[in-house]
């Protein structure tokens, strides 16, 4: 059996493997969510990049603390796992340090870590430089398009992953298919900014409208849309929270995800990944995090996301 890479679904996932497959050779991908990669099954020569870690894989390449208190909560060591774990700001910046050692990458690929390190940060200093054309702007855009399913998407991301390790980010911009993805999601944001200024709200307690809420839960699927558009609708706010009921097999459970962001103009000391990592809800980055309220029925489930809410505001605003 080939060796695999098991990656995330994103920017950073696929520029991981990007790297990974540079220096490996290695040519199949795998691409899976932080919740599905705990169903996978890994053997000795797969190498897994920017997800939890899994048993038995050859190397492990990560940086989200989460990820790294969860191996600690086991009883292991991450640095005496195989590859390297550490918190940056990006997996591809985890695997460039970890390989130069050994070899010189090119200059394309310092470029694409580099651009991993902002896109995946939300590193930007305004709003329109985040919104404006360049060409890693470009490739993240195409990612992730509304109406395709996820083995689409996955298809795409095979594609534009061996793409990443041999052209550079200007090249790889100048193909039919990435703009014609880009032309499709930049009419997509238009529709998804007029969702967001529908449905967006603050809590009663929240006076200084802080947090900006989108509460998708009472939908009967999962709407397909980038919550950091807020920050266009309602650049004042400093944080956002999207809601959104989970699925399972297409079947609505009483559970939530929940997804938070910090805007990212915003010189705040509040790290999200730990505030839910101390719920015992998930984890993440400090400016960008994620999880699930687990409930028994409907009444418990409304219960605990009044009072996630409200633990979250007195954080934020402490």
């Amino acid at each position: 059996m080939s060796a695999i890479i098991y990656t995330h679904c994103d920017f950073d996932g696929a520029a991981s493997a990007a790297l990974v497959s540079f220096i490996t050779g290695m040519e199949i991908f795998k691409f899976a969510t932080p919740d599905n990669i705990r169903q996978q099954g890994v053997n000795g020569e797969d190498i897994v990049c920017d997800l939890p870690y899994i048993s038995g894989c050859h190397l492990w390449f990560d940086h989200h603390s989460s990820n790294l208190q969860e191996v600690r909560d086991r009883g292991l060591n991450p640095d005496n796992l195989p590859g390297k774990a550490v918190v940056a700001p990006s997996a591809a910046q985890v695997i460039y340090d970890y390989y130069r050692e050994q070899q010189d990458f090119p200059a394309y690929l310092q470029e694409l870590v580099c651009a991993t390190n902002i896109i995946d940060t939300m590193g930007y200093k305004s709003i329109a430089e985040w919104l404006e054309p360049a060409p890693w702007n470009i490739i993240n855009e195409t990612i992730n398009i509304n109406s395709e399913s996820f083995p689409a998407m996955c298809h795409h991301l095979n594609w534009l992953t061996l793409e990443l390790r041999q052209k550079s980010m200007a090249e790889i911009v100048k193909s039919e298919k990435i703009l014609q993805r880009y032309e499709q999601n930049l009419a997509a944001r238009e529709r998804e900014l007029d969702y967001i200024r529908k449905i967006y709200s603050f809590l009663p307690e929240d006076t200084e409208q802080k947090m900006l809420v989108l509460d998708c839960s009472e939908l009967s699927y999962v709407p397909k849309f980038n919550k950091n558009l807020a920050l266009v609708v309602k650049p004042e706010a400093e944080y956002t929270l999207l809601i959104a009921s989970d699925f399972n097999f297409g079947r609505k459970t009483n559970n939530l995800k929940i997804s938070l962001s910090k805007n990212f103009l915003l010189n705040s000391d509040k790290k999200l990944g730990e505030f839910l990592e101390v719920m015992n809800i998930g984890g993440g980055h400090d400016n960008a995090a994620g999880g699930m309220i687990r409930s028994e029925n409907k009444k418990d489930r409304l219960r605990k996301l009044h009072n996630f809410q409200l633990d979250l505001l007195d954080f934020l605003q402490s």
